[in-house]
């Protein structure tokens, strides 16, 4: 299990990647909507068939100040 706590961010296009907001911004989706989110909807919805993108690209955020 990943928990993951979302912080605003005002700034998300000037601090991250194209793929970072776009993951970014679809686990934010889930959660508002109350969704459950698996790895496995995460990588079907982003295109990826591995899941070390998506791991890369939440350790960035992480690393950015956004999760």
């Amino acid at each position: 299990m990943i928990i993951i706590k979302l912080e605003d961010a005002p700034n998300l296009d000037e601090v991250a990647t194209k793929a970072q907001a776009d993951t970014y911004r679809l686990i934010k989706a889930r959660f508002e909507a109350k969704q459950r989110t698996t790895v496995s909807d995460l990588l079907q919805e982003l295109g990826l068939t591995k899941s070390a993108p998506l791991f890369s690209r939440l350790d960035h955020l992480q690393q950015k100040g956004v999760l």
